[in-house]
């Protein structure tokens, strides 16, 4: 189902990037959200087709991995499940191979939760649950460790498990509160779990 993409141009590429260019970015994701609330997929597919074509001419990573992750969402809701998975296979090639790990774990978690949530495929979804907790644990990107925990809840809602659902369906809500007033789609959270929290969520993912 799931195959690694190979990218093209591995020229290295910035991490640090220029606030003006965030600003730009985040206004074009806002606005393409937008618009799909609105029911308008087609418009916001077009809205960041053409806008990744410019971010992959930048000298920077993260617009060209973060369009391409909100363009395969837009796919998927406008049921074109192939289109997601290959767009978010190359946003994660592309994040991989230039070490940007917020890229990273949104790409695996993207996966996760499509698989998760749409096709039921819970051993599938963990296995990228798995490596994107390992990565959002070490950049502290709290949005990544709330998503994980959702599904991992969904996971045991699934198996009629609902004492352990509620568990983790409380722990990301409480983590998604943190971040009600983040509004930079752009920025990273610097927050995480306890060592003794990590050691359950492991266990949970063992048992599953």
């Amino acid at each position: 189902m799931f195959e690694a993409r190979k990218v093209g141009n591995l020229t290295d590429k910035r991490q640090t990037i220029d606030p003006q260019v965030v600003e730009k970015f985040k206004d074009i994701l806002k606005k393409a959200v937008s618009l799909a609330e609105d029911g308008a997929y087609s418009k916001a597919i077009m809205l960041l087709e053409e806008t990744l074509k410019e971010a992959q001419k930048l000298s920077y990573v993260q617009p060209e991995v973060d369009v391409s992750c909100a363009l395969g969402i837009l796919h998927w809701k406008n049921n074109s499940f192939e289109k997601f998975l290959e767009l978010t296979a190359t946003s994660l090639a592309t994040a991989r191979v230039h070490n940007y790990k917020r890229g990273t774990a949104e790409s695996l978690l993207n996966l996760a939760w499509v698989l998760a949530m749409e096709k039921k495929d819970f051993m599938k979804a963990f296995d990228f649950t798995e490596e994107a907790l390992d990565v959002t644990q070490d950049i502290g990107y709290v949005k990544g460790i709330a998503t994980s925990l959702y599904i991992i809840s969904a996971a045991y809602k699934h198996k009629k498990m609902e004492k352990k659902a509620d568990y983790y369906l409380d722990k990301s809500l409480t983590l998604s509160m943190s971040l009600a007033e983040e509004t930079d789609l752009l920025a990273t959270n610097k927050a995480g779990l306890s060592e003794e929290e990590k050691d359950e969520l492991k266990g949970a993912l063992d048992l599953l």
